[in-house]
């Protein structure tokens, strides 16, 4: 109930197209289930993926592959012929036929796990957007991004700011990344006209980047535990603020550029399984602007294998579960998605799955 309140009573800085995905670069089930608020989420499997300050509360040894993505038939067509295939005039002419937004999201990753560190390689990470407005003069925005990655994440606990009251640990990640994208607007005159090649030009860059976490956790019983992460420090990729503020230019947001999160949240633990709550809180670069739109709140109840998490903020709600096994697991989530903001009411229905295989 007070995180419920939290989320309402900040209000300052809103932004009409940037464009919402689950899907992030090196994502698991829970992150895209609960939105990324599952921060101070201890004791699971996948916790380190949520925040690399949980590292040592939940070292693991092998190998894990994970496969997840947006499954709903058109959106996955879409997406895989517009980041996989040559993108051709033709396709790109049946695009002004499609339903006026269509989106599609998904990756996979290698992660290689020890006690002292995770090392993980990201072949393919990938989000594409098709926007069709302006039905008198048709127009078409594309936003298509592909990401690969490889890091290395570790974590510590600072015992010397550490008892037997409570704990704090930090941890981090350092990655290298290469991003392809495209995010522009064009109409289907320019495209009777124009060479697709000049149309689209997509853009390229790569560097070395970070996130940095710090994790709070009293052990009195219903004393909050409290979370801060910086993500993509140093990343070359920005956000566009003409295109935040256009009608018809989608811009993607919370998942490439820099940007920060805190969060608050509880763990209780019975005999009869585990109660995890957080809210979460999203900021511009290092806690400068407030987007309080994408502030989000998520539940989760997990025993023995089994887990369900639930989710929500202004334009996202979620609800999936996770069967869990000593070699494998897999999760189904459901989504309704107003992707595209206050720009549009329209909700997409949608339904997406995780794969993880442990070696």
């Amino acid at each position: 109930m007070i995180m419920a309140l939290i989320i309402t009573l900040f209000s300052f800085m809103a932004y009409s197209m940037p464009v919402l995905h689950l899907f992030k670069p090196h994502t698991n089930f829970t992150q895209v289930v609960s939105q990324d608020t599952c921060s101070t989420f201890t004791k699971r499997r996948d916790s380190v993926g949520c925040n690399p300050a949980l590292f040592t509360k939940n070292i693991k040894k092998g190998l894990t592959f994970f496969l997840g993505s947006k499954s709903d038939g058109e959106s996955v067509d879409a997406g895989n012929k517009l980041v996989f295939e040559s993108i051709t005039k033709e396709f790109l002419e049946e695009l002004f036929s499609k339903q006026n937004f269509n989106s599609w999201g998904g990756g996979t990753f290698l992660e290689f796990n020890t006690p002292y560190f995770y090392l993980s390689y990201d072949p393919v990470q990938v989000n594409a957007d098709i926007f069709v407005f302006n039905p008198a003069f048709p127009e078409i925005s594309l936003s298509l991004n592909t990401v690969k990655r490889l890091s290395i994440t570790s974590g510590i606990k600072l015992d010397s700011l550490s008892n037997k009251n409570h704990t704090l640990n930090i941890g981090g990640t350092l990655f290298y990344y290469e991003h392809k994208f495209y995010n522009d607007t064009f109409s289907l005159a320019q495209l009777t006209s124009t060479d697709v090649d000049e149309i689209i030009k997509f853009k390229r860059e790569q560097s070395i980047a970070a996130d940095l976490a710090l994790h709070y956790e009293n052990n009195f019983l219903w004393a909050p535990s409290f979370s801060l992460i910086l993500k993509n420090l140093n990343s070359h990729y920005s956000l566009d603020e003409d295109k935040l503020i256009s009608e018809n230019e989608l811009q993607p947001i919370l998942i490439y550029e820099q940007y920060s999160k805190a969060n608050i949240g509880y763990d209780f633990y019975f005999s009869f399984g585990s109660i995890n709550l957080e809210t979460s809180f999203a900021f511009n670069k290092v806690f400068e602007s407030f987007y309080n739109e994408y502030s989000a709140l998520a539940l989760s109840y997990s025993l023995g294998n089994f887990s369900t998490t639930a989710s929500y903020s202004k334009y996202i709600s979620n609800f999936g579960f996770k069967f869990e096994s000593d070699s494998s697991s897999i999760g189904i989530y459901y989504s309704q998605i107003e992707a595209l903001g206050d720009f549009s009411s329209t909700k997409e229905s949608a339904a997406g799955f995780t794969f993880e295989v442990y070696l």
